[in-house]
């Protein structure tokens, strides 16, 4: 590492102290792309820091720490929005199925639309992570069943059972190591904001008499429509702030790079 930032930094030998010292030196290389690919960057941090920035060394690790601190001013809000989504959601489930509906496999199989054989699938790979070789037998297993399927009706049948697997392998974790649990105690310690999203998108959970509507305003009160369309851009949005807490969390870059393929930093701050 210390050699491939001397060359890609174009770095004196003496700067050999300063790297061994800077603990993270390990986690530099997308900032020394930053760098590399943005060579104005090297002038502006001159003008900003005239004594702070001697060289290509100053400038990536004041790279690396202004990512550190963006990271800190924006997950206060990434955790009051996760924290406002836990209770507005766990809320009005709990009051419209009751206490008990989180580990309910029997509502969430029904509102999944999953039949017998998708029911033999999703027990078999329950505690499976559905990697490109379970997918792949998956898949075969449902050619072998329905001759005619179609690798979209495969497809939706698989992001239900993953659903299924993702809202049920929770709740049933957690009853298994808490005996006495409630559903208060498993909101507050367990499930993560991925396991609110997969909520959201169970749309049946929210469903009104009219299978064109669906019930929202009481976790979110501000919509203009109470839609499919609605239910789908919500889920979207959160799923896309979902990546950048889970960057924000395990110390990623989140400068100078789209989140997603189609969104940047900026975009999904505004959504938050």
């Amino acid at each position: 590492m210390i050699q491939y930032l001397l060359e890609k930094l174009n770095l004196s030998t003496d700067r050999i102290p300063n790297i061994e010292a800077f603990a993270e030196s390990v986690r530099l290389k997308p900032y020394v792309r930053i760098i590399t690919e943005n060579p104005d960057i090297i002038k502006e941090f001159k003008k900003i820091y005239p004594n702070k920035i001697k060289d290509n060394w100053d400038c990536v690790v004041e790279l690396y720490r202004y990512n550190i601190k963006l990271s800190k001013a924006i997950y206060p809000y990434l955790s009051i929005l996760e924290n406002i989504i836990k209770v507005k959601v766990s809320s009005y489930l709990k009051k419209r199925y009751g206490e008990n509906f989180y580990y309910d496999e029997n509502l969430f199989l029904k509102l999944l639309e999953l039949n017998d054989f998708d029911k033999t699938i999703l027990y078999k790979y329950f505690n499976h992570k559905i990697n490109k070789l379970v997918r792949e037998e998956i898949v075969s297993a449902y050619q072998k069943q329905y001759k005619e399927i179609s690798m979209k009706s495969i497809r939706n049948k698989l992001r239900q059972i993953k659903r299924a697997v993702s809202v049920l392998s929770d709740a049933q974790e957690y009853r298994f190591q808490n005996y006495d649990c409630s559903f208060s105690a498993f909101v507050e310690t367990k499930p993560t904001l991925n396991y609110w999203i997969t909520l959201l998108e169970i749309r049946g959970l929210y469903s009104t008499d009219n299978n064109e509507k669906f019930d929202l305003k009481p976790i979110f009160p501000n919509v203009q429509t109470e839609d499919i369309r609605t239910l789908k851009t919500i889920a979207q949005k959160l799923d896309d702030i979902r990546l950048l807490r889970n960057a924000i969390s395990h110390y990623c870059r989140i400068i100078y790079t789209d989140i997603n393929k189609n969104l940047d930093l900026w975009d999904i701050y505004t959504n938050i």
